[in-house]
């Protein structure tokens, strides 16, 4: 009801066929058969993801363009050479 009420002061509704309208609908519905699996899924991809990123060697995980800071010993090397 909120949403309608927004859509119309706002302007944000859109003409649509019928038909086609029943058939977005029916598209984009979302089942909820599966939905705690997806969940689930979207929970342990994400694990993962930062179980795997957490390992990393900081200076791997630099964007492509950084660079790393020098040590003194390089420092100095660049210095004499």
């Amino acid at each position: 009801m909120r949403h309608e009420k927004v859509a119309v002061k706002k302007d944000l509704m859109i003409q649509m066929d019928s038909d086609m309208a029943e058939i977005f609908q029916a598209s984009t519905a979302v089942s909820s058969k599966y939905f705690l699996e997806v969940i689930i899924f979207i929970l342990l991809i994400n694990i993962l993801f930062n179980f795997i990123a957490s390992k990393g060697n900081s200076a791997n995980l630099l964007q492509a363009g950084s660079k790393r800071r020098r040590t003194k010993q390089q420092i100095e090397d660049e210095k004499q050479a």
